[in-house]
């Protein structure tokens, strides 16, 4: 009850704002949203920012008085006349829709038949008039909505509504703030004389604008569309409706006056996603309000309608994603327009089924239309959140996502070997797996997967066996499969890749140098292995290892040379490695390719001795011991400017886990012989 009093004082504050229309016609807000029609709660002043709530007292609403039999039997009538109508429109897009109504209403098919004379003489000269200013006004009305929707996105996000809030969320855009507008009415397990009660408006907001100059006067007639907008789904659902409030005011000289309303505001939302068991809940609302005055010398007569329906609906998904039927819990109410009393409610279930018509079990006739009319809102939304599931156009609006175990890039594998890897489809939302199928898997860089396809349930993922290629893998080619399809009760993953963890390269390293010097002979000999690993974020490898060398007089050196000598181990650093290889099989099966290569490296000093020789007494003596870093200097010497931190051009091997080698060759300008060679090896 506090919260039925709360929601009444607070639709008071809206009055002013969303009331309309002329007294004697029917409100332009359904009846329970006007305070003295139904309630004797007061009204406050409304403000410009949102309302600050306060919980009332509990306190009882008096109800209304009863109808008596003769007013409830025309009212009845007035409810059978006005569904006739709107029957008549329910195949036609909205804006056809109207006109049927306007049309008619014209005719005074809404009224009883003692008035109808009246309506076709007043408004027969004037029916294609109406209906020309009905399109200009239309078209107008379109064009503001459109606006906008452009201006600047200043408008706080929508977000789901937690059943709270009475009213949608307060809008902000160029045109200042916007009032917050009344929520639907959700009639539910009523009986007969009873008002409705305010239900919070799920799953998104209405966004209500008008138009300037929106009334048009014609020749003895007046149109206006007086206000409507567009319903938009918050983030977590899909779905769309249309609002709009028509009024035509006739006069026919000192005969009769004639002034007709009506209002449409349908909507219908699902969610966006479904879930792991391919549920997926939802929500219709059909809202029409139909009324009319006439006032001639001879009588005075009114009368509306409000019809509303409602259908809360579930969805059922299969392995596709395709939703096979939609279920549908529908309440249906005719609601007098003066007094505000529920003339006509009723309950039932319908099924509809995926290409089949809605069946409506246990339905009497007002449910059954209700039923069609629901189900074609929802199958609607339905269609369109189907094709986002099943075909997300970014990753980010896929429902469903790849689950490998173990983890991409996180298993290493050697030449050949081979790994059992997990795919399983989960939601994205709620993390939980849902039964599918992953298909269209398609090998990367040579690598192979078996098999192309699997179905998937929940504790039984799907099971690939991947085998690594020849070639170790770089990081523009790493090895590995795609998925590329999938489907599921929850809908379609995005493609998703497993790749190896990279497996690692050895750069080998030999030289030889003999120098010809006649007062320094000398020969060295070096080796080294570097294991090279993936630089994270970048496309190179760097390692970093040591290099032994020997260096020592060759045989039969003359005794009066110096003597050059030393052994040990020094740093030799790769600083970058950028690897790049194009390998394919030829005609007779042989593995042929190339490398581009580039090495960036530093050989650190090395610690050799030389002894120096004199002469004395045309005797060789002995001299002293002095530092000569022998194959440093002589390496670096032979290589020059070019080679010495920097090798490209190198030759593919791709045989034996050799996958490329770099040889050197060096003269130091005709006084030694260098051979150095440089083998990168993939890694074990």
């Amino acid at each position: 009850m506090q919260t039925r009093v709360l929601l009444i004082a607070l639709a008071a504050l809206l009055t002013t704002s969303c009331g309309g229309g002329d007294k004697h016609l029917p409100s332009s807000n359904p009846p329970e949203y006007d305070p003295k029609k139904v309630y004797s709660s007061t009204s406050s002043t409304p403000t410009q920012s949102a309302p600050q709530l306060a919980k009332p007292e509990p306190q009882a609403t008096p109800p209304p008085p009863p109808m008596d039999p003769e007013a409830l039997r025309q009212a009845l009538e007035t409810a059978d006349r006005t569904r006739a109508i709107l029957k008549k429109g329910a195949a036609l897009d909205s804006k056809a829709e109207i006109h049927a109504i306007l049309e008619a209403m014209m005719l005074g098919e809404q009224a009883p038949p003692e008035l109808r004379p009246t309506f076709r003489e007043s408004f027969e000269t004037r029916k294609a008039q109406i209906h020309q200013a009905f399109d200009k006004q239309h078209k107008q009305f379109q064009q503001a909505l459109d606006e906008e929707h452009k201006l600047p996105a200043t408008q706080p996000p929508l977000r789901k509504s937690d059943g709270s809030e009475p009213f949608s969320l307060y809008r902000v855009n160029g045109g200042g703030v916007r009032g917050a507008h009344v929520p639907w009415v959700h009639p539910v397990g009523l009986s007969l004389g009873v008002t409705v009660s305010l239900e919070p408006d799920c799953c998104g907001a209405w966004h209500i604008a008008t138009i300037p100059d929106s009334a048009f006067e014609g020749d003895g007639f007046g149109l206006e569309i007086k206000s409507g907008g567009r319903y938009w789904p918050d983030n977590d659902h899909i779905g769309e409706g249309d609002a709009m409030t028509t009024t035509i005011k006739v006069v026919a000289g000192d005969k009769a006056t004639i002034k007709v309303k009506i209002l449409n505001k349908n909507r219908g939302v699902v969610s966006r996603c479904p879930s792991a068991s391919g549920a997926v809940p939802g929500d219709a609302s059909i809202y029409e309000e139909m009324g009319y005055s006439v006032s001639t010398p001879a009588t005075n007569g009114s009368a509306g309608i409000f019809v509303h329906d409602q259908a809360k609906t579930e969805a059922q998904t299969d392995e596709e994603g395709l939703v096979q039927e939609i279920k549908m819990e529908i309440t249906a109410a005719d609601l007098d327009g003066e007094t505000g009393q529920v003339l006509r409610h009723a309950s039932g279930k319908a099924v509809k089924k995926r290409d089949m018509p809605v069946s409506c079990s246990g339905c009497n006739a007002r449910v059954a239309e209700a039923a069609k009319r629901l189900a074609g809102i929802s199958s609607w939304n339905y269609y369109n959140a189907e094709l986002k599931w099943r075909k997300p156009s970014f990753s980010a609006d896929a429902c469903v996502k790849i689950h490998f175990t173990p983890a991409t890039k996180t298993v290493e594998l050697s030449s050949g070997s081979s790994t059992k890897v997990k795919a399983e489809l989960r939601t994205v939302k709620e993390d939980q797996s849902t039964d599918g199928r992953v298909f269209e898997v398609r090998e990367i860089h040579d690598g192979r997967v078996t098999p192309k396809e699997s179905k998937t349930r929940s504790g039984s993922p799907a099971v690939f066996t991947f085998t690594a290629p020849r070639k170790a893998g770089t990081k523009s080619e790493i090895p590995g499969f795609r998925i590329l399809n999938s489907s599921s009760k929850a809908g379609r993953a995005w493609q998703e890749d497993w790749e190896v963890k990279l497996g690692r390269y050895v750069l080998e390293f030999q030289s030889r140098i003999v120098d010809r010097e006649p007062t320094a002979p000398a020969e060295s000999v070096a080796a080294g292995r570097v294991t090279l690993t993936l630089v994270e974020g970048k496309d190179m490898y760097r390692g970093s290892g040591m290099l032994g060398y020997q260096t020592g007089p060759p045989p039969n050196r003359d005794p009066c040379t110096s003597l050059i000598m030393g052994h040990g181990t020094t740093r030799l650093d790769v600083a970058g490695m950028f690897i790049k290889l194009s390998e394919r099989t030829d005609a007779a099966g042989n593995q042929i390719g190339s490398a581009d290569i580039e090495l960036h490296y530093l050989i650190h000093p090395t610690n050799e001795t030389e002894r120096l020789h004199t002469m004395v007494n045309y005797q060789c003596v002995p001299g002293e011991l002095v530092p000569n870093p022998f194959f440093y200097s002589l390496y670096a010497v032979s290589r020059g400017a070019e080679e010495i931190n920097l090798l490209k051009g190198w030759t593919y091997v791709g045989r034996n886990g050799v996958v490329a080698t770099k040889t050197l060759h060096g003269n130091c300008g005709d006084h030694c012989e260098d051979v150095t060679v440089f083998t990168l090896k993939e890694g074990e």
